[in-house]
């Protein structure tokens, strides 16, 4: 068995892997950490859709990133991962599992027999029942990731939920029954996880991100998408003083509100359907959320502390990744990969 894991975040846009030593330990060791980006069309709101430009990006990454292992977690999320709450008879987990496709036919947008199913409990119900979060992704979304990662030469030991790896990752050694809720923005999709002392009750994958704002800000002022890209982060959400500014500042806001007002929404129908369970601040990651100005106007509409936390001061850092961390200044997005690598054993 190897002494380290690395975990695999394949986004809309790059890929991001991380390597940790002692994932099982108290702080584990961040060794190594790299992106690269992926070519237009490889992954489509989150879903690996040409698995050899993947394997190549893979490759790329390994080899940018001087990663000791080949054993990897891979992530899993985007809009073809379906996370609903769900009452099951109660018994063993090994048998609730086993029996899922009698059980959750009628809250699946496809058929159980094409999915990949899982189930986390969550409390005990009436009627000798238990309640839970079920989690089902199409068997072919698994595999074109683990057919990447094979293609690249490398050793798939485990597939994860990207939004457990939030969880976790934002969770790992804390204490208290805290309820957050972590909030992932990335470029076509935006993850929302509602967790108790690091235990998640409610995932929701919203299909908007960071492109939406830019391919908005692109049709709104008949500028090409690179040039959108640079306004979008130079500008963000702050006042406009010239004509020009003005124009891609509407363009900038609308996108934004919709993104916003799905967070909020989401968070709302939380507080319907678990009333008893009050969310206490929220925890924002994810590249996109670096739009200026946006955790202000999240707070405002939602009515909740805004902040990024810093999950890393829960790792010792290697120099290395420390570096590598740095060398993507704002841009670094390393917690979903850090989590994965965490849920892993080395």
């Amino acid at each position: 068995m190897a002494s380290t894991i690395v975990g695999v975040d394949i986004g809309a846009t790059g890929i991001r892997g991380a390597e940790v030593s002692g994932p099982s330990n108290a702080r584990p060791t961040l060794m190594r950490y790299a992106e690269v980006p992926l070519p237009a069309g490889a992954v489509i709101k989150g879903e690996v859709i040409a698995p050899e430009l993947v394997a190549t990006a893979l490759k790329k990454l390994w080899s940018v990133g001087g990663f000791g292992s080949k054993q990897v977690v891979m992530g899993v999320g985007g809009s073809r991962v379906i996370a609903r709450d769900v009452t099951v008879p109660k018994a063993p987990l090994k048998l609730i599992r086993e029996m899922l496709p009698l059980h959750v036919q009628e809250v699946l947008p496809f058929p159980a027999k094409d999915a990949v199913l899982d189930f986390y409990p969550i409390s005990d119900g009436e009627d000798n029942t238990v309640s839970g979060l079920l989690v089902a992704v199409l068997e072919t979304t698994v595999a074109k990731n683990m057919t990447a990662a094979r293609l690249s030469g490398l050793k798939p030991v485990n597939v994860d939920l990207n939004a457990f790896a939030l969880s976790r990752v934002n969770f790992w050694n804390q204490t208290g029954n805290e309820t957050v809720a972590l909030v992932d923005v990335g470029a076509s999709t935006t993850t929302v996880v509602v967790a108790t002392a690091g235990v998640p009750s409610f995932v929701r994958i919203i299909p908007i991100g960071g492109d939406e704002v830019t391919n908005t800000l692109a049709s709104k002022t008949a500028i090409d998408r690179d040039a959108a890209e640079r306004v979008k982060r130079g500008l963000g959400l702050a006042a406009a003083s010239t004509a020009e500014e003005r124009l891609a500042s509407a363009a900038i806001y609308e996108a934004t509100g919709q993104l916003i007002v799905s967070i909020r929404d989401t968070l709302n129908y939380f507080a319907t359907v678990q009333p008893s369970i009050i969310v206490s601040r929220l925890a924002i990651s994810g590249g996109a959320s670096r739009l200026r100005g946006f955790h202000d106007a999240l707070a405002e509409y939602t009515r909740l502390p805004v902040a990024t936390p810093n999950v890393l001061a829960a790792l010792n850092l290697r120099k290395s990744a420390e570096k590598s961390i740095g060398s993507f200044g704002a841009d670094a997005s390393p917690i979903v990969a850090v989590g994965l690598a965490l849920g892993g054993q080395a």
